[in-house]
């Protein structure tokens, strides 16, 4: 048999549980691919309570066919990332290409249509999707490289398998914080090359839009845009932090040279996470912790 290298790093590695006696029934798999990164989290849904973790990253530039097989991999040596232990897989999708369509214009079928407006999208390669945000009033249409169905469909077969977009679980978590809001703020999503913005006045929609960075100042300039776009000012507007980006950083350091109120993103308050789980209250698992909260706002 034919030696696999490797080419990924086990960043977190904790379960709560032994799954041979005390998984329980309505337990869920939630998986996040990101671009440089994939995050595993099983969850509770009857009781809200996440019971294990795992996250590799990428330790080279690689293409999706190797970071599949580096994925393969990694889930055959895993002790709990097994299909059987699932009654339900939800994967989430970092979306480079998506729009939001209002309900009243949107049409079963147009989805391709809508999304070429946005940007080309090569039919051949990329499978496209849509999220109903049955609360909100709108569509989340995006774009899925196919290769990762095709994984999908062969790794899990038989298991009930849902893709959405990290986006509808980061649009869902915004109107959550907004809850507790009493007036409008940004909420961004930092990764190691991309910006996910989110601006909302109470159950308004103000903003949403992705943009890629390469320095810390694009970093500044698309925060600023952001703000803008949302009629905040960098003084007394509101900014919430979320994703890989820390205290003390350069772009943190940046940032804050020109806006004001900057704060950390809570972890949704939800979720239960037990004690040896407790990492995953830091803002850099928000997205991930985010997930199982909005899978019944979609449709």
């Amino acid at each position: 048999m034919q030696q696999t290298d490797i080419y990924y790093s086990v960043t977190q590695s904790i379960t709560t549980i032994n799954w041979q006696n005390e998984r329980p029934e309505n337990c869920q798999l939630f998986i996040q691919i990101k671009p440089n990164a994939v995050q595993f989290m099983a969850f509770d849904y009857s009781n809200l309570k996440a019971l294990a973790v795992e996250s590799i990253q990428w330790t080279k530039k690689l293409e999706l066919k190797e970071q599949i097989a580096q994925i393969d991999h990694f889930l055959l040596q895993s002790q709990w990332l097994k299909p059987s232990n699932f009654a339900i897989v939800y994967l989430s999708h970092s979306s480079e290409v998506f729009t939001l369509l209002p309900d009243p214009f949107f049409t079963s079928g147009s989805e391709s249509g809508v999304l070429a407006l946005v940007a080309p999208v090569g039919e051949e390669q990329m499978q496209v999707h849509s999220n109903h945000h049955i609360n909100r009033d709108f569509h989340l249409i995006y774009a899925l490289p196919k290769v990762w169905e095709n994984w999908t469909n062969l790794r899990f077969e038989g298991t009930n398998c849902q893709w959405l977009s990290e986006v509808s679980s980061f649009v869902e978590a915004g109107y959550s914080l907004s809850k507790s809001s009493t007036e409008k703020f940004l909420l961004a999503m930092v990764d190691l090359d991309s910006l996910l913005f989110l601006g909302l006045d109470g159950g308004k929609l103000l903003f949403v839009n992705r943009f890629y960075y390469q320095a810390e100042n694009d970093l500044l300039y698309f925060f600023l845009l952001a703000m803008e776009s949302c009629g905040l000012d960098p003084v007394e507007g509101q900014v919430i932090l979320s994703g890989s980006i820390l205290p003390g950083s350069a772009g943190f350091e940046k940032l804050a040279r020109y806006i004001n109120r900057m704060e950390w993103v809570k972890s949704p308050a939800e979720i239960h996470l037990p004690e040896k789980l407790s990492l995953l209250a830091h803002h850099s698992w928000f997205d991930l912790l985010s997930l199982p909260l909005c899978i019944n706002q979609l449709a």
